[in-house]
């Protein structure tokens, strides 16, 4: 199931887009094995203590946060990108800079799109805007008319 290792695979959740991704009988045992590194992997993070969310009154929708749990899935997303743009990886601070300044205008691109189909959800411009970290009136200004 796994590559071979002069690829030096550093992906663990991209398989199923791998050329050497098989499920085959013989390849059972390796995909229970993922499947157990993975759910050990998920109970390792839920062990994790994360502070109660901070609301200023009651019923009040978080602000947006950052902290180690935030950070941690950037690092790894930031990383994972730089490897999959080139073969020179290796730590290059450019590299690690284009790919998280790629990261933020992806999220800036997304962010329109959520906060359209928000509303789907029944929450409402304050709701919204609460989650944004800004107004009611600023939320509806900048995205009101963008899908």
């Amino acid at each position: 199931m796994h590559p071979p290792p002069e690829l030096d695979c550093a992906f663990e959740s991209i398989c199923e887009t791998c050329t050497f991704f098989q499920t085959s009988i013989e390849f059972r045992p390796t995909l229970a094995a993922q499947r157990d590194d993975a759910t050990a992997r998920l109970d390792q993070d839920a062990l994790v203590t994360r502070p109660p969310l901070r609301l200023a009154r009651p019923g009040q929708l978080p602000a947006p946060a950052t902290g180690q749990d935030s950070h941690r899935v950037l690092d790894e997303a930031t990383g994972q990108l730089a490897r999959l743009r080139t073969p020179y990886w290796l730590g290059d601070s450019g590299v690690r800079l284009h790919a998280l300044a790629s990261l933020i205008a992806q999220a800036q691109q997304l962010l329109p799109q959520a906060v359209h189909d928000a509303p789907d959800q029944k929450l409402t411009w304050t709701e919204i805007g609460e989650l944004l970290g800004t107004t009611a009136a600023t939320a509806a200004r900048r995205y009101r008319n963008k899908p």
